[in-house]
């Protein structure tokens, strides 16, 4: 991912303009159209359709709406926080705090301000490596329907995420795997407003 923080680095890894066919979505072609992410979300033709929009992640993400996450990389797991702030028609500021499993504070930090569109483009994936299909994602922070990417880079690095449909933003839950061992893992804990 290109945000600064380190969870968008990971969360949103992972939205732009051609009518909807399941060619979009290789590997998923047994799923109806009409379950997979629209084709109008494409960056660009190399790409996979995004999860949401711009316009999508807007809505979900005023001023004030949080997602904390359990992020683990080997050995390690922290909880990461953030904040949208100042949201306006052009894009964020995205507070961010990593916390150890003391409880004590780790890190701090404000993004520079980033428009939707951005924040759209860190959940796109190239569309020859990634196959995009429909289902349910259980974590600590409730049931999800999701669009399940899964996607592969050429250091053999499989990438899976689960963006809930329902909750514009950074995926659900993210898992990444190198030769069968997990890499890291992410999982939502809490998100606002309700």
């Amino acid at each position: 991912m290109k945000l600064p923080l380190a969870l968008f680095a990971i969360a949103l890894a992972a939205c732009a303009t051609t009518p909807n066919d399941a060619s979009t979505a290789p590997g998923a072609t047994a799923e109806p159209t009409a379950m997979l992410p629209p084709d109008s979300n494409r960056i660009d033709e190399a790409s996979a359709p995004t999860p949401f929009s711009a316009a999508e992640i807007q809505g979900a993400c005023p001023t004030g709406a949080t997602r904390t996450f359990r992020l683990t990389m080997g050995d390690k797991t922290v909880t990461q926080s953030m904040t949208f702030r100042d949201a306006d028609a052009l894009g964020t500021y995205v507070e961010g705090a990593v916390t150890g499993p003391n409880g004590v504070e780790i890190n701090h930090s404000i993004s520079a301000k980033i428009t939707w569109a951005e924040l759209q483009g860190h959940a796109s994936f190239p569309r020859e490596t990634t196959t995009i299909t429909r289902r349910s994602a259980v974590v600590t922070a409730g049931s999800f329907d999701c669009w399940h990417y899964q996607t592969e880079d050429a250091a053999g690095l499989v990438s899976e995420y689960d963006f809930a449909i329902a909750l514009p933003g950074p995926p659900i839950h993210m898992t990444m795997h190198r030769g069968g061992t997990l890499v890291q893992s992410m999982e939502l804990l809490d998100w606002g407003p309700r």
